[in-house]
C-alpha cells in the first residue's frame, strides 16, 4: 500500500512540475512574435560524376570512403529568403531558470510529401534542432536523394515541399529529459512540387587517345627518314 502511494506521489509531483514548465514555456511564447509565412524556391541537381582511378572522398557529414568510377550525387536544394530578424538572448529570471539565457533565433522547419500521397514527412526534426537562417539574403541547404529517400527514390513521380518559419529555441527541460521548442511558428509556406527526372543511364568515361611510345616513334621515323632516302637513291640512278 504505501508503494502504491509513493508512486502516486511522484506521479503527482511530475504532473505538476510539467504543468508548471508548459505554464513557463507559454508564457515566454507569448513575448515572441509569430513569423510570417516564408517563400522558398527548390530544384533538382544533378552533380554526378566518373572517376577512373580510385579517390577519397567525404561527405557534407565527414564520412570518407574510396570511389572509383560513377559516383552519384544527386540533391535537391532548398533556397529560402530570409527575413529581417537579428536574434537575441533572453535576459536571466530567477523566477524563470529554464528559459533564461536562452538564445532567441528565425529558424525553419521543411516537410514533403509525394503528391499522390496525403502524409507529410519532415525533412528537418526538433532533435536536430531545426534550421538556422543564415547571415545572407537566403538560407540554402541541400539533401542527398538518398537521405529524403531512403528506401525508394520516386524518380518520375512529383513531390511536394513546404517550409514553416519558426523564432524561439529548442531546449532540453532536465525534469522531463525532454527536447521542447519555446517560440512561435508561421503557417505553413504554398506547396511547391518538383519531379525527380527519370534515373539516367550511368555515364562512361570518355575514351583518350593512346600516346603512341617514344620507342615506337623513334622507330616511324627513322623507317620513314630511310624510305624517303631509298626513294631517292632510286630516282638518282634511274636518272643516271
Amino acid at each position: 500500500m504505501d508503494t502504491t502511494n509513493k508512486g502516486f506521489a511522484v506521479f503527482i509531483i511530475l504532473i505538476i512540475a510539467i504543468s508548471s514548465l508548459m505554464m513557463i514555456e507559454s508564457a515566454s511564447a507569448q513575448s515572441i512574435p509569430k513569423p510570417s509565412v516564408p517563400e522558398f524556391s527548390v530544384r533538382y541537381i544533378d552533380n554526378s560524376y566518373y572517376v577512373s582511378t580510385p579517390n577519397t572522398i567525404t561527405d557534407q557529414y565527414g564520412n570518407s570512403r574510396v570511389v572509383q568510377g560513377y559516383v552519384e550525387n544527386k540533391t535537391v536544394e532548398f533556397s529560402i529568403t530570409n527575413q529581417a530578424f537579428t536574434p537575441y538572448t533572453i535576459p536571466y529570471n530567477s523566477s524563470d531558470p529554464y528559459n533564461s539565457g536562452q538564445t532567441v533565433d528565425l529558424m525553419f522547419n521543411i516537410r514533403m510529401k509525394s503528391t499522390l500521397d496525403s502524409n507529410w514527412t519532415y525533412i528537418t526534426h526538433l532533435s536536430d534542432g531545426y534550421l538556422k537562417q543564415s547571415d545572407t539574403n537566403f538560407t540554402t541547404v541541400s539533401y542527398q536523394l538518398d537521405y529524403l529517400f531512403p528506401s525508394n527514390i520516386p524518380y518520375g513521380t512529383g513531390v511536394d515541399f513546404q517550409v514553416q518559419e519558426l523564432i524561439g529555441y529548442v531546449h532540453r527541460y532536465p525534469i522531463i529529459n525532454s527536447d521542447t521548442f519555446n517560440g512561435t511558428e508561421s503557417d505553413w509556406s504554398s506547396i511547391q512540387t518538383l519531379t525527380i527526372p527519370a534515373s539516367s543511364v550511368s555515364p562512361t568515361p570518355t575514351p583518350t587517345v593512346s600516346e603512341f611510345p617514344a620507342t615506337l616513334s623513334i622507330t616511324v621515323i627513322a623507317i620513314t627518314a630511310f624510305a624517303v632516302v631509298l626513294a631517292s637513291r632510286r630516282k638518282h640512278l634511274a636518272g643516271s
